[in-house]
Protein backbone atom coordinates (compact mmCIF):
# COMPACT_ATOMS: atom_id res chain seq x y z
CA UNK A 1 0.00 0.00 0.00
CA UNK A 2 2.88 2.22 1.13
CA UNK A 3 4.53 1.70 -2.47
CA UNK A 4 1.80 2.52 -4.22
CA UNK A 5 1.24 5.77 -2.55
CA UNK A 6 4.45 6.87 -3.14
CA UNK A 7 4.16 6.12 -6.90
CA UNK A 8 1.37 8.24 -6.79
CA UNK A 9 3.12 10.53 -5.14
CA UNK A 10 5.94 10.60 -7.62
CA UNK A 11 3.25 11.35 -11.02
CA UNK A 12 1.35 13.72 -9.37
CA UNK A 13 4.86 15.57 -8.89
CA UNK A 14 5.75 15.70 -12.44
CA UNK A 15 2.62 16.71 -13.57
CA UNK A 16 2.54 20.72 -14.76
CA UNK A 17 0.19 23.38 -12.03
CA UNK A 18 1.11 26.35 -14.18
CA UNK A 19 -2.42 27.05 -15.48
CA UNK A 20 -5.85 26.51 -14.62
CA UNK A 21 -5.98 24.22 -17.19
CA UNK A 22 -3.01 21.93 -16.06
CA UNK A 23 -4.30 22.71 -12.51
CA UNK A 24 -7.69 20.87 -13.29
CA UNK A 25 -6.09 17.89 -15.25
CA UNK A 26 -4.04 17.87 -12.08
CA UNK A 27 -6.87 17.58 -9.30
CA UNK A 28 -8.54 15.50 -12.14
CA UNK A 29 -5.43 12.85 -11.70
CA UNK A 30 -4.95 13.31 -7.81
CA UNK A 31 -8.97 12.21 -7.46
CA UNK A 32 -8.91 9.51 -9.53
CA UNK A 33 -6.03 8.22 -7.92
CA UNK A 34 -7.66 8.94 -4.29
CA UNK A 35 -10.17 6.98 -5.61
CA UNK A 36 -7.85 4.21 -6.61
CA UNK A 37 -5.78 3.49 -3.60
CA UNK A 38 -9.31 3.92 -1.16
CA UNK A 39 -10.55 0.91 -3.28
CA UNK A 40 -7.20 -0.94 -2.83
CA UNK A 41 -6.95 -0.20 0.63
CA UNK A 42 -10.38 -1.26 1.06
CA UNK A 43 -9.24 -4.86 -0.99
CA UNK A 44 -6.07 -4.68 1.38
CA UNK A 45 -8.55 -4.41 4.24
CA UNK A 46 -10.52 -7.08 3.58
CA UNK A 47 -7.81 -9.84 2.79
CA UNK A 48 -6.00 -8.96 6.02
CA UNK A 49 -10.01 -9.75 7.70
CA UNK A 50 -10.32 -12.90 6.24
CA UNK A 51 -6.68 -14.06 6.55
CA UNK A 52 -7.28 -12.85 10.43
CA UNK A 53 -10.43 -15.03 10.47
CA UNK A 54 -8.43 -17.66 9.29
CA UNK A 55 -6.12 -17.91 11.80
CA UNK A 56 -7.89 -16.82 14.91
CA UNK A 57 -9.56 -19.79 16.72
CA UNK A 58 -13.50 -18.41 17.82
CA UNK A 59 -14.46 -21.52 19.62
CA UNK A 60 -14.32 -21.74 23.49
CA UNK A 61 -12.95 -24.84 25.03
CA UNK A 62 -16.41 -26.20 26.48
CA UNK A 63 -14.76 -28.58 29.01
CA UNK A 64 -12.84 -25.61 30.87
CA UNK A 65 -16.58 -23.69 31.58
CA UNK A 66 -18.68 -27.30 32.42
CA UNK A 67 -15.34 -27.56 34.60
CA UNK A 68 -15.44 -23.74 36.34
CA UNK A 69 -19.13 -24.21 36.71
CA UNK A 70 -18.71 -27.62 38.73
CA UNK A 71 -16.09 -26.20 40.64
CA UNK A 72 -18.44 -23.51 41.79
CA UNK A 73 -21.18 -25.59 42.40
CA UNK A 74 -18.32 -27.67 44.92
CA UNK A 75 -16.74 -24.26 45.65
CA UNK A 76 -20.09 -23.08 47.75
CA UNK A 77 -20.06 -25.93 50.70
CA UNK A 78 -15.90 -25.40 51.09
CA UNK A 79 -16.97 -23.74 54.52
CA UNK A 80 -18.42 -27.07 55.50
CA UNK A 81 -15.40 -28.59 55.87
CA UNK A 82 -13.69 -26.55 58.48
CA UNK A 83 -13.24 -28.72 61.91
CA UNK A 84 -11.67 -25.43 63.43
CA UNK A 85 -14.20 -23.68 64.14
CA UNK A 86 -18.55 -23.98 64.93
CA UNK A 87 -22.06 -22.58 63.62
CA UNK A 88 -21.07 -18.90 65.02
CA UNK A 89 -18.39 -18.76 62.15
CA UNK A 90 -20.07 -21.18 59.50
CA UNK A 91 -22.97 -18.77 59.56
CA UNK A 92 -21.52 -15.83 59.18
CA UNK A 93 -22.74 -14.68 62.12
CA UNK A 94 -19.41 -13.46 63.45
CA UNK A 95 -18.64 -11.53 60.35
CA UNK A 96 -22.09 -9.71 60.15
CA UNK A 97 -22.37 -9.15 63.95
CA UNK A 98 -18.59 -7.75 63.80
CA UNK A 99 -20.11 -4.76 61.14
CA UNK A 100 -22.71 -3.98 62.92
CA UNK A 101 -20.37 -3.41 66.20
CA UNK A 102 -18.72 -1.18 63.84
CA UNK A 103 -22.13 1.15 63.27
CA UNK A 104 -20.17 4.04 63.76
CA UNK A 105 -18.22 3.57 60.62
CA UNK A 106 -21.47 3.03 58.22
CA UNK A 107 -24.93 5.05 57.65
CA UNK A 108 -28.06 3.93 59.55
CA UNK A 109 -29.57 1.90 56.25
CA UNK A 110 -26.47 -0.38 56.48
CA UNK A 111 -26.96 -1.22 60.27
CA UNK A 112 -30.49 -1.99 59.92
CA UNK A 113 -29.32 -4.52 56.90
CA UNK A 114 -26.76 -6.03 59.60
CA UNK A 115 -29.60 -6.54 62.01
CA UNK A 116 -32.04 -8.00 59.25
CA UNK A 117 -29.00 -9.93 57.45
CA UNK A 118 -28.75 -11.42 61.45
CA UNK A 119 -32.30 -12.41 62.10
CA UNK A 120 -32.41 -13.75 58.36
CA UNK A 121 -29.19 -16.06 59.53
CA UNK A 122 -31.61 -17.43 62.89
CA UNK A 123 -35.11 -17.62 60.56
CA UNK A 124 -32.66 -20.05 58.46
CA UNK A 125 -31.88 -22.47 61.18
CA UNK A 126 -35.27 -22.27 62.14
CA UNK A 127 -35.57 -19.87 64.83
CA UNK A 128 -38.18 -16.99 64.17
CA UNK A 129 -37.31 -13.77 66.40
CA UNK A 130 -39.81 -11.49 67.07
CA UNK A 131 -39.94 -7.77 68.95
CA UNK A 132 -40.17 -9.75 72.31
CA UNK A 133 -36.80 -11.44 72.03
CA UNK A 134 -35.00 -8.04 72.14
CA UNK A 135 -34.98 -6.68 75.68
CA UNK A 136 -31.65 -5.15 76.13
CA UNK A 137 -32.80 -1.89 77.52
CA UNK A 138 -35.98 0.18 77.00
CA UNK A 139 -34.58 1.99 73.99
CA UNK A 140 -33.56 -1.77 72.57
CA UNK A 141 -37.44 -2.86 73.28
CA UNK A 142 -38.43 0.65 71.42
CA UNK A 143 -36.53 0.28 68.17
CA UNK A 144 -36.41 -3.51 67.71
CA UNK A 145 -40.42 -2.93 68.03
CA UNK A 146 -40.51 -0.65 65.40
CA UNK A 147 -38.04 -2.98 62.97
CA UNK A 148 -40.48 -5.37 63.03
CA UNK A 149 -43.45 -3.34 62.07
CA UNK A 150 -41.58 -1.22 59.39
CA UNK A 151 -39.38 -4.14 57.78
CA UNK A 152 -37.25 -2.13 55.89
CA UNK A 153 -34.13 -0.85 56.64
CA UNK A 154 -34.05 2.00 55.13
CA UNK A 155 -37.33 3.27 56.33
CA UNK A 156 -38.02 7.13 57.39
CA UNK A 157 -39.44 6.06 60.78
CA UNK A 158 -36.54 3.79 61.87
CA UNK A 159 -34.30 7.06 61.13
CA UNK A 160 -36.75 9.30 63.11
CA UNK A 161 -36.83 6.38 66.20
CA UNK A 162 -33.25 6.24 66.13
CA UNK A 163 -32.08 9.80 66.30
CA UNK A 164 -34.84 10.15 69.32
CA UNK A 165 -33.10 7.08 70.97
CA UNK A 166 -29.63 7.79 69.70
CA UNK A 167 -29.43 10.67 72.44
CA UNK A 168 -31.15 8.94 75.12
CA UNK A 169 -28.79 5.65 74.88
CA UNK A 170 -25.58 6.00 72.56
CA UNK A 171 -24.46 2.86 72.94
CA UNK A 172 -28.59 1.52 70.94
CA UNK A 173 -26.74 -0.39 68.23
CA UNK A 174 -23.90 -2.16 70.67
CA UNK A 175 -27.14 -3.01 72.66
CA UNK A 176 -28.51 -5.10 69.77
CA UNK A 177 -25.25 -6.24 69.06
CA UNK A 178 -25.05 -7.52 72.72
CA UNK A 179 -29.00 -9.35 72.43
CA UNK A 180 -28.11 -10.85 69.30
CA UNK A 181 -24.82 -12.60 70.84
CA UNK A 182 -27.37 -14.01 73.79
CA UNK A 183 -29.61 -15.18 71.21
CA UNK A 184 -27.14 -16.83 69.28
CA UNK A 185 -25.93 -18.57 72.52
CA UNK A 186 -29.81 -19.39 73.23
CA UNK A 187 -29.99 -20.89 70.31
CA UNK A 188 -26.62 -22.52 69.50
CA UNK A 189 -28.00 -25.89 69.74
CA UNK A 190 -30.15 -25.06 66.18
CA UNK A 191 -27.13 -24.03 64.79
CA UNK A 192 -25.28 -26.72 65.37
CA UNK A 193 -27.45 -28.99 64.75
CA UNK A 194 -28.70 -26.60 61.05
CA UNK A 195 -24.37 -26.98 59.99
CA UNK A 196 -24.40 -31.00 60.76
CA UNK A 197 -27.41 -31.92 58.70
CA UNK A 198 -26.30 -29.31 56.17
CA UNK A 199 -23.28 -31.50 55.36
CA UNK A 200 -26.03 -34.64 55.03
CA UNK A 201 -28.49 -32.20 52.74
CA UNK A 202 -25.25 -31.75 50.01
CA UNK A 203 -24.67 -35.31 50.50
CA UNK A 204 -21.04 -34.74 52.13
CA UNK A 205 -20.34 -37.50 54.42
CA UNK A 206 -16.59 -37.33 54.00
CA UNK A 207 -14.91 -34.30 54.26
CA UNK A 208 -11.09 -35.58 53.20
CA UNK A 209 -12.75 -37.08 50.03
CA UNK A 210 -14.79 -33.94 49.07
CA UNK A 211 -12.02 -31.77 48.94
CA UNK A 212 -9.60 -34.32 47.53
CA UNK A 213 -12.09 -34.52 44.58
CA UNK A 214 -12.60 -30.63 44.69
CA UNK A 215 -8.58 -30.08 44.48
CA UNK A 216 -8.34 -32.58 41.56
CA UNK A 217 -10.77 -30.83 39.31
CA UNK A 218 -9.29 -27.66 40.52
CA UNK A 219 -6.08 -28.93 39.22
CA UNK A 220 -7.22 -29.92 35.73
CA UNK A 221 -9.35 -26.88 35.86
CA UNK A 222 -6.12 -24.12 35.96
CA UNK A 223 -4.00 -26.54 33.78
CA UNK A 224 -6.33 -26.49 30.92
CA UNK A 225 -7.12 -22.71 31.05
CA UNK A 226 -3.28 -21.91 31.48
CA UNK A 227 -2.25 -23.97 28.30
CA UNK A 228 -5.88 -23.39 26.43
CA UNK A 229 -4.59 -22.24 22.64
CA UNK A 230 -7.92 -20.39 22.59
CA UNK A 231 -7.51 -18.37 26.35
CA UNK A 232 -3.57 -17.73 24.99
CA UNK A 233 -4.36 -16.40 22.00
CA UNK A 234 -7.28 -13.99 23.45
CA UNK A 235 -4.23 -12.80 25.63
CA UNK A 236 -2.03 -11.80 22.83
CA UNK A 237 -4.57 -10.25 20.98
CA UNK A 238 -5.12 -7.85 23.86
CA UNK A 239 -1.85 -7.07 24.46
CA UNK A 240 -2.56 -8.90 28.12
CA UNK A 241 0.77 -10.65 26.75
CA UNK A 242 3.39 -9.41 24.11
CA UNK A 243 3.76 -11.77 21.21
CA UNK A 244 7.45 -10.39 20.57
CA UNK A 245 8.49 -11.75 24.02
CA UNK A 246 7.86 -15.38 23.07
CA UNK A 247 9.34 -16.44 19.90
CA UNK A 248 11.49 -19.42 20.27
CA UNK A 249 14.75 -17.87 20.40
CA UNK A 250 14.17 -15.50 23.12
CA UNK A 251 12.38 -18.75 25.22
CA UNK A 252 15.54 -20.41 24.60
CA UNK A 253 17.75 -17.73 26.08
CA UNK A 254 15.81 -17.75 29.09
CA UNK A 255 15.46 -21.78 29.49
CA UNK A 256 18.98 -21.82 28.67
CA UNK A 257 19.62 -19.52 32.34
CA UNK A 258 17.42 -21.86 34.28
CA UNK A 259 18.78 -25.25 33.34
CA UNK A 260 22.30 -26.82 34.87
CA UNK A 261 22.44 -29.02 31.33
CA UNK A 262 20.48 -30.60 28.46
CA UNK A 263 18.26 -33.32 29.09
CA UNK A 264 15.33 -35.37 28.15
CA UNK A 265 12.79 -31.91 27.05
CA UNK A 266 9.19 -33.87 28.04
CA UNK A 267 11.02 -34.29 31.27
CA UNK A 268 12.65 -30.61 31.40
CA UNK A 269 9.26 -29.58 30.47
CA UNK A 270 7.12 -31.06 33.28
CA UNK A 271 9.89 -29.79 35.78
CA UNK A 272 9.11 -26.21 34.70
CA UNK A 273 5.82 -26.63 35.00
CA UNK A 274 6.39 -28.25 38.73
CA UNK A 275 8.36 -25.06 39.55
CA UNK A 276 5.74 -22.89 38.50
CA UNK A 277 3.97 -24.29 41.10
CA UNK A 278 6.32 -23.68 43.64
CA UNK A 279 6.64 -20.56 42.75
CA UNK A 280 3.25 -19.69 43.13
CA UNK A 281 3.31 -21.13 46.61
CA UNK A 282 6.57 -19.72 47.94
CA UNK A 283 5.18 -16.39 46.77
CA UNK A 284 2.08 -16.75 48.38
CA UNK A 285 4.11 -18.28 52.01
CA UNK A 286 5.77 -14.90 51.90
CA UNK A 287 2.65 -13.31 51.34
CA UNK A 288 0.81 -14.46 54.26
CA UNK A 289 3.72 -15.48 56.55
CA UNK A 290 2.85 -13.00 58.80
CA UNK A 291 -0.38 -15.00 59.73
CA UNK A 292 1.70 -17.90 59.98
CA UNK A 293 4.23 -16.48 62.53
CA UNK A 294 1.65 -14.46 64.59
CA UNK A 295 -0.25 -18.27 65.12
CA UNK A 296 2.60 -19.48 66.10
CA UNK A 297 3.45 -16.85 68.40
CA UNK A 298 0.22 -17.73 70.09
CA UNK A 299 0.48 -21.58 69.76
CA UNK A 300 3.92 -21.35 71.94
CA UNK A 301 1.74 -19.14 74.82
CA UNK A 302 0.83 -22.30 77.21
CA UNK A 303 -1.35 -19.90 79.07
CA UNK A 304 -3.41 -19.78 76.20
CA UNK A 305 -4.96 -23.54 76.28
CA UNK A 306 -7.73 -22.64 79.45
CA UNK A 307 -9.17 -19.02 78.72
CA UNK A 308 -13.11 -19.22 77.80
CA UNK A 309 -14.32 -20.67 80.54
CA UNK A 310 -14.21 -18.25 83.09
CA UNK A 311 -15.39 -15.52 80.79
CA UNK A 312 -18.40 -17.69 79.40
CA UNK A 313 -19.60 -17.16 83.30
CA UNK A 314 -19.24 -13.93 84.04
CA UNK A 315 -21.10 -13.40 80.61
CA UNK A 316 -23.52 -16.00 81.75
CA UNK A 317 -24.15 -14.07 85.23
CA UNK A 318 -24.46 -10.61 83.24
CA UNK A 319 -27.22 -12.20 81.12
CA UNK A 320 -28.97 -13.86 83.77
CA UNK A 321 -28.94 -10.47 86.04
CA UNK A 322 -31.04 -8.77 82.60
CA UNK A 323 -33.27 -11.45 82.36
CA UNK A 324 -34.10 -11.18 86.14
CA UNK A 325 -34.63 -7.44 85.61
CA UNK A 326 -36.83 -8.13 82.32
CA UNK A 327 -38.78 -10.46 84.32
CA UNK A 328 -39.11 -7.75 86.65
CA UNK A 329 -39.91 -4.62 84.37
CA UNK A 330 -43.02 -7.87 83.17
CA UNK A 331 -44.15 -8.59 86.11
CA UNK A 332 -44.53 -4.59 87.53
CA UNK A 333 -46.21 -3.13 84.02
CA UNK A 334 -48.70 -6.42 84.60
CA UNK A 335 -49.74 -5.41 87.35
CA UNK A 336 -49.30 -1.91 87.77
CA UNK A 337 -50.02 -0.91 84.36
CA UNK A 338 -47.52 0.34 81.12
CA UNK A 339 -46.38 3.16 82.79
CA UNK A 340 -44.98 1.67 86.08
CA UNK A 341 -41.70 3.14 86.84
CA UNK A 342 -39.38 0.62 86.06
CA UNK A 343 -35.95 2.81 85.83
CA UNK A 344 -34.27 1.24 88.82
CA UNK A 345 -34.34 -1.82 86.79
CA UNK A 346 -33.33 -0.46 83.25
CA UNK A 347 -29.86 0.79 85.40
CA UNK A 348 -29.29 -2.79 86.67
CA UNK A 349 -29.56 -4.00 83.12
CA UNK A 350 -27.48 -0.77 81.51
CA UNK A 351 -24.36 -1.64 84.26
CA UNK A 352 -24.45 -5.31 82.89
CA UNK A 353 -24.31 -4.37 79.32
CA UNK A 354 -21.61 -1.93 79.76
CA UNK A 355 -19.62 -5.40 81.61
CA UNK A 356 -20.61 -7.52 78.68
CA UNK A 357 -19.03 -5.26 76.09
CA UNK A 358 -15.68 -5.93 77.71
CA UNK A 359 -16.28 -9.59 78.49
CA UNK A 360 -17.82 -10.27 74.42
CA UNK A 361 -14.08 -8.78 73.38
CA UNK A 362 -12.55 -10.69 75.78
CA UNK A 363 -14.18 -14.08 75.00
CA UNK A 364 -13.51 -13.29 70.79
CA UNK A 365 -9.93 -12.82 71.62
CA UNK A 366 -9.79 -15.87 73.76
CA UNK A 367 -11.92 -18.16 71.85
CA UNK A 368 -9.68 -17.81 68.88
CA UNK A 369 -6.12 -18.23 71.27
CA UNK A 370 -7.77 -21.42 72.98
CA UNK A 371 -8.55 -22.78 69.47
CA UNK A 372 -5.09 -22.37 68.18
CA UNK A 373 -3.54 -23.58 71.75
CA UNK A 374 -5.89 -27.17 71.69
CA UNK A 375 -6.42 -28.04 67.91
CA UNK A 376 -2.56 -27.69 66.80
CA UNK A 377 0.01 -29.81 67.76
CA UNK A 378 3.69 -30.63 66.77
CA UNK A 379 2.19 -32.47 63.54
CA UNK A 380 0.26 -29.82 62.63
CA UNK A 381 0.87 -28.25 59.06
CA UNK A 382 2.08 -24.68 57.92
CA UNK A 383 -1.37 -25.34 56.31
CA UNK A 384 -3.20 -26.33 59.18
CA UNK A 385 -2.22 -23.06 60.58
CA UNK A 386 -3.68 -20.78 57.43
CA UNK A 387 -6.85 -22.84 57.88
CA UNK A 388 -7.49 -22.21 61.34
CA UNK A 389 -6.84 -18.37 60.34
CA UNK A 390 -8.91 -18.69 57.96
CA UNK A 391 -11.42 -19.77 59.84
CA UNK A 392 -12.15 -17.22 61.79
CA UNK A 393 -12.54 -14.27 59.72
CA UNK A 394 -12.45 -11.64 62.26
CA UNK A 395 -9.48 -12.50 64.42
CA UNK A 396 -7.51 -12.77 61.01
CA UNK A 397 -8.62 -9.28 59.71
CA UNK A 398 -6.95 -8.21 63.33
CA UNK A 399 -3.92 -10.07 61.91
CA UNK A 400 -3.79 -8.12 58.60
CA UNK A 401 -3.85 -4.99 60.35
CA UNK A 402 -0.84 -5.58 63.01
CA UNK A 403 1.33 -4.09 60.47
CA UNK A 404 -1.66 -1.71 58.92
CA UNK A 405 -3.66 -0.13 61.06
CA UNK A 406 -5.54 1.72 58.33
CA UNK A 407 -6.10 -1.24 55.76
CA UNK A 408 -9.24 -1.00 54.30
CA UNK A 409 -12.49 -3.67 54.21
CA UNK A 410 -11.54 -4.08 50.45
CA UNK A 411 -8.31 -5.08 51.05
CA UNK A 412 -8.81 -7.28 53.99
CA UNK A 413 -11.51 -8.48 51.40
CA UNK A 414 -9.21 -9.40 48.61
CA UNK A 415 -6.47 -10.70 51.44
CA UNK A 416 -9.16 -13.30 52.67
CA UNK A 417 -10.11 -14.32 49.18
CA UNK A 418 -6.32 -14.74 48.23
CA UNK A 419 -5.57 -16.60 50.89
CA UNK A 420 -8.33 -18.99 50.18
CA UNK A 421 -7.28 -19.20 47.07
CA UNK A 422 -3.66 -20.00 48.36
CA UNK A 423 -5.03 -23.06 51.06
CA UNK A 424 -7.34 -24.44 48.15
CA UNK A 425 -4.48 -24.80 45.95
CA UNK A 426 -3.68 -28.42 44.36
CA UNK A 427 -0.54 -27.85 44.18
CA UNK A 428 0.97 -27.20 47.15
CA UNK A 429 3.72 -29.21 48.16
CA UNK A 430 5.28 -26.80 50.62
CA UNK A 431 2.69 -26.00 53.33
CA UNK A 432 1.16 -29.40 53.34
CA UNK A 433 4.39 -30.79 54.59
CA UNK A 434 6.84 -28.41 57.03
CA UNK A 435 5.54 -28.82 60.26
CA UNK A 436 4.82 -26.04 62.72
CA UNK A 437 8.04 -26.37 64.90
CA UNK A 438 9.98 -27.44 61.48
CA UNK A 439 12.80 -24.87 61.44
CA UNK A 440 14.18 -25.35 57.89
CA UNK A 441 14.99 -22.64 55.48
CA UNK A 442 12.77 -23.42 52.56
CA UNK A 443 14.54 -21.07 50.36
CA UNK A 444 17.31 -24.19 50.57
CA UNK A 445 14.97 -26.53 50.52
CA UNK A 446 13.63 -25.44 46.83
CA UNK A 447 17.03 -24.83 45.54
CA UNK A 448 18.22 -28.24 46.66
CA UNK A 449 14.87 -29.60 45.01
CA UNK A 450 15.62 -28.02 41.47
CA UNK A 451 19.47 -28.60 41.51
CA UNK A 452 18.56 -32.23 40.97
CA UNK A 453 15.52 -31.63 38.58
CA UNK A 454 18.67 -29.82 36.93
CA UNK A 455 17.27 -26.43 37.22
CA UNK A 456 19.08 -23.76 38.55
CA UNK A 457 17.31 -21.50 40.88
CA UNK A 458 19.43 -19.00 42.86
CA UNK A 459 19.22 -17.68 46.65
CA UNK A 460 18.77 -14.11 44.93
CA UNK A 461 15.96 -14.71 42.66
CA UNK A 462 13.62 -16.46 45.58
CA UNK A 463 14.31 -13.44 47.51
CA UNK A 464 10.97 -11.12 47.70
CA UNK A 465 12.13 -8.40 45.31
CA UNK A 466 13.17 -10.64 42.38
CA UNK A 467 10.31 -13.32 42.93
CA UNK A 468 8.27 -11.83 39.97
CA UNK A 469 10.66 -11.91 37.75
CA UNK A 470 11.89 -15.36 37.52
CA UNK A 471 7.88 -16.27 38.20
CA UNK A 472 7.86 -14.07 34.92
CA UNK A 473 10.74 -16.16 33.28
CA UNK A 474 9.22 -19.67 33.82
CA UNK A 475 5.64 -18.56 32.65
CA UNK A 476 7.16 -18.01 29.69
CA UNK A 477 8.68 -20.79 29.03
CA UNK A 478 5.19 -22.48 29.63
CA UNK A 479 3.54 -20.38 27.72
CA UNK A 480 6.06 -20.79 24.96
CA UNK A 481 5.81 -24.88 25.42
CA UNK A 482 2.07 -25.01 25.34
CA UNK A 483 1.96 -22.37 21.65
CA UNK A 484 4.53 -25.09 20.43
CA UNK A 485 2.12 -28.38 20.74
CA UNK A 486 -0.79 -26.59 19.95
CA UNK A 487 -2.25 -26.34 16.24
CA UNK A 488 -1.14 -22.73 15.93
CA UNK A 489 2.20 -21.30 14.85
CA UNK A 490 3.80 -18.81 16.41
CA UNK A 491 4.64 -16.74 12.97
CA UNK A 492 0.63 -16.88 12.54
CA UNK A 493 -0.23 -15.57 16.41
CA UNK A 494 2.22 -13.29 15.69
CA UNK A 495 0.65 -12.06 11.87
CA UNK A 496 -2.76 -12.19 13.63
CA UNK A 497 -1.97 -9.64 16.35
CA UNK A 498 0.02 -7.46 13.71
CA UNK A 499 -3.38 -7.48 11.92
CA UNK A 500 -5.47 -7.03 14.26
CA UNK A 501 -3.53 -3.72 15.32
CA UNK A 502 -4.33 -2.51 11.64
CA UNK A 503 -7.99 -3.49 11.89
CA UNK A 504 -8.30 -1.53 15.17
CA UNK A 505 -6.78 0.68 13.81
CA UNK A 506 -8.93 1.20 10.94
CA UNK A 507 -12.28 1.15 13.41
CA UNK A 508 -10.57 3.81 15.20
CA UNK A 509 -10.35 6.61 12.60
CA UNK A 510 -13.99 5.68 11.03
CA UNK A 511 -15.26 6.50 14.21
CA UNK A 512 -13.44 9.39 14.34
Amino acid sequence: MNKRLEQYKELLQVLPRNNVKNSRIYMKKAMLMKQAATIYKDELLQDIKRRYQSIVIEQENEEIKNLENYLEDMKKNLYLLSDFNDSYEKSGLNVTLYDLKKFYKNDLTKVNQDIQVSIEKFLLVGVKLGPSDFNYGEEVEEYMKLFFQEANPDSESLKDSFDKLYWKSPELIEHIYLNLRYLYFSYKKSFEKYYDNKLKDVQITDKDKYLKEYQNYLAKYLLLKSSDTKILQDQFLDGTLDIKEYDDAKINKLRESLILKETNQGMLDENFLKLSYTLFEYKNYLRFKKVIDEIKKIHEDKGNKSLTKAILKKISKCEKKIKKMNKKIRCRRRFRGPLANVTKFYSVIDANLIELKDLYNEYDEAKFKEKVSTSLNENSTLLDILVLASSYKNNLAKIFKIDNEDMSDSDILNEEKALNEFIFYPNNTIINNITINDTRDLVTIIFDKYKLMNINITNEQLEDANLESVISMVNKILVNNYINRSNIKYADLNSACEMKKILDKEVKEVKE
